[in-house]
């Protein structure tokens, strides 16, 4: 199937730690994440992790201190207690979230104040908070679609401007092994060889991503319409409270001349 990688992460950290004066454990974690497209829109992440944790412990070398009678501290290893894991995961097979319908009035409620981005409106407490998820989703576009390897997704709503939508998906851990070891660079397109039942879970979520996109769009040219009606309301609100302050202070300015005889 040809897919399209639109991103490729790594993670690699360690770190060692005292368990006593003389033994240290020390930990290492290596972790790839590959993010694909199938041409039909569907994205999933593989990820692999690989943890390693050895040991090792010190003790004075006796011969240099019989010898020069300085103290000094040889290190050794200790795999009577090492352990290696590893890890793979597929993230499930992620389709677009149907976009919500956002009325003229609605946007009003958020034009009506100044923002520097959409997650100011997001977190704005003076509002509903599902105008907010429906308008922010709006200006975001997005569209629940991870767009980084090393994105966290959950369930959590909150975590997303748009949550995450995805078909839950099951591999062999040997075919998500293949996958996260490919060869490949971002941002290209290959010919790759996938499960049977990857490939087929793809091509129906392919067809439940078009039928939403389709939707989506009927639905975002609606929303736009309404954001210019209100954008056009605001406008002419703003005008009429302008052309009504300077009426007052026309009035004001004749009030205060002098009554000529």
């Amino acid at each position: 199937m040809l897919l399209k990688i639109i991103d490729i992460a790594g993670e690699n950290e360690h770190e060692s730690d005292y368990e006593t004066a003389v033994d240290l454990s020390h930990w290492s974690m290596q972790s790839r994440s590959i993010l694909f497209e199938s041409l039909g829109g569907v994205r999933f992440i593989v990820t692999s992790r690989h943890e390693q944790v050895t040991h090792s412990y010190m003790e004075p070398d006796f011969d240099h201190l019989e010898a020069t009678g300085k103290t000094v501290y040889l290190t050794h290893s200790d795999r009577s207690k090492d352990r290696f894991t590893e890890e793979f995961f597929i993230s499930g097979l992620y389709i677009a979230c149907a976009q919500a319908p956002v009325s003229a009035s609605e946007f009003m409620m958020v034009f009506a104040e100044p923002y520097d981005n959409v997650w100011d409106i997001f977190f704005d407490d003076t509002r509903p908070h599902d105008v907010n998820r429906r308008i922010a989703a709006h200006l975001s576009c997005e569209d629940g679609r991870p767009r980084r390897a090393d994105l966290r997704c959950s369930n959590d709503y909150d975590e997303h401007l748009v949550p995450p939508n995805a078909i839950a998906v099951s591999l062999a851990d040997a075919d998500i092994e293949r996958l996260c070891d490919l060869e490949i660079q971002a941002g290209t397109v290959c010919e790759i060889e996938l499960p049977l039942s990857l490939e087929m879970a793809i091509v129906l979520a392919e067809k439940q991503h078009a039928q939403i996109v389709n939707r989506n769009s009927e639905v975002a040219a609606n929303n736009r319409v309404q954001a210019a009606m209100a954008r056009i309301s605001l406008g002419i609100h703003a005008h009429f409270l302008m052309a009504k302050e300077q009426t007052r202070l026309s009035f004001a300015e004749v009030r205060n001349r002098p009554f000529l005889v």
